[in-house]
C-alpha cells in the first residue's frame, strides 16, 4: 500500500514537471519566433532601404546628364513591354523591369570628368567606363533581395554575336534579363534626342533593330518587341520620342555610321547602345 502511494505522488510530480517543462517550451518558441519575426522584419527593412538608396542613386545618376534624364525609367518600360511579350511571368516581368532600371548603377562611382568628358576618351577612359556592369553587379551582390538581378545587371552590354563585354557571352549564354535590357537600351538610345544627333522615327528605329537581330540583339526579343511597337497599345504606350535640347556639336561625335556615344564605352555594333 505505501509503496502505491509513493509510486502514485512520484507519477504526480512527473506530471507537473512535464507540464512545467512543456509551459516552458511553449514560451520558449514564442519567443523565439517573435525574435525571427523581429529579425526578419529588420532584414525586409535594412534591404528595403538599401533598395531606396540604390534607387535614388540611379536618379542621382541621370541627374548629372539632362540629356539622359529619364534613361532608365524608359529602358525599364520597354523592357516591361518585351518581357511581356516573350510571355514571361508577372514576377518574371518585373524583376526584369527593375534590372532595366538599375542597369547603369555601376557609373555611380565613376568621376564626372570621364562621364561628361567633352572630348574623346582615352583608352584608360573607354576601359573605365566598359567596368560599370561588373560594379553595378557588385553594388547590388550584397543583398539577397537581388540575387535574382546582378547576372542582368553584369551582362546587360553582351552582344548576342558574342562581341560584347565583359564576358563575350553569346547567344542563349547571356541571361534573358541582360538580352531583354540591351535591346530596351538600344531602343532608347536611338530614339532619344541627344546632344549629337536627334531622335530616329519609330518605324527607322524598328528596321535597324531588325537588321541587327542575330548579331547584337537576341531574334527573340526583336520579335517580341517589334510585335508590341506594331500593335496600336504598344505603339502607344512607347510612345514618340520626347522633344529635347537642339542637338549641337561636341569633340566625341563621329557623324559616321556605327556612331555612339563615349558613355558606351566603343561601339561594338552599328547602333548605338544606351548610357
Amino acid at each position: 500500500m505505501k509503496f502505491t502511494i509513493t509510486a502514485l505522488l512520484r507519477q504526480r510530480e512527473m506530471k507537473l514537471l512535464n507540464e512545467k517543462l512543456l509551459s516552458d517550451l511553449q514560451v520558449r518558441n514564442q519567443q523565439l519566433t517573435s525574435a525571427l519575426g523581429n529579425l526578419e522584419q529588420a532584414r525586409h527593412d535594412l534591404e528595403g532601404s538599401y533598395i531606396q538608396t540604390v534607387e535614388s542613386l540611379a536618379i542621382a545618376l541621370e541627374a548629372k546628364d539632362r540629356y539622359t534624364a529619364g534613361h532608365s525609367q524608359r529602358v525599364a518600360k520597354f523592357a516591361r513591354l518585351i518581357a511581356r511579350s516573350l510571355g514571361m511571368p508577372r514576377e518574371e516581368v518585373e524583376i526584369v523591369g527593375q534590372v532595366a532600371l538599375l542597369h547603369d548603377i555601376g557609373k555611380i562611382g565613376m568621376l564626372d570628368k570621364i562621364l561628361n568628358k567633352p572630348a574623346n576618351l582615352t583608352p584608360e577612359e573607354r576601359e573605365a567606363i566598359k567596368t560599370h556592369p561588373v560594379v553595378g553587379a557588385q553594388i547590388l551582390a550584397p543583398v539577397a533581395t537581388f540575387a535574382k538581378h546582378v547576372e542582368g545587371i553584369k551582362h546587360h552590354h553582351e552582344m548576342y554575336d558574342g562581341t560584347g563585354y565583359p564576358g563575350r557571352l553569346k547567344g542563349t549564354e547571356i541571361p534573358l534579363s541582360a538580352r531583354i535590357v540591351c535591346l530596351a537600351d538600344a531602343f532608347d538610345a536611338m530614339t532619344s534626342t541627344r546632344p549629337y544627333r536627334v531622335g530616329l522615327p519609330l518605324e527607322f528605329a524598328i528596321q535597324e533593330m531588325q537588321k541587327m537581330s542575330g548579331r547584337q540583339f537576341c531574334p527573340d526579343c526583336v520579335e517580341a518587341f517589334v510585335r508590341v511597337l506594331h500593335s496600336t497599345a504598344g505603339a502607344d504606350e512607347v510612345g514618340a520620342p520626347a522633344p529635347a535640347a537642339p542637338p549641337v556639336p561636341r569633340a566625341t561625335d563621329d557623324p559616321g555610321e556605327g556612331q555612339a556615344s563615349h558613355d558606351d564605352a566603343e561601339p561594338l555594333a552599328q547602333l548605338p547602345t544606351g548610357t
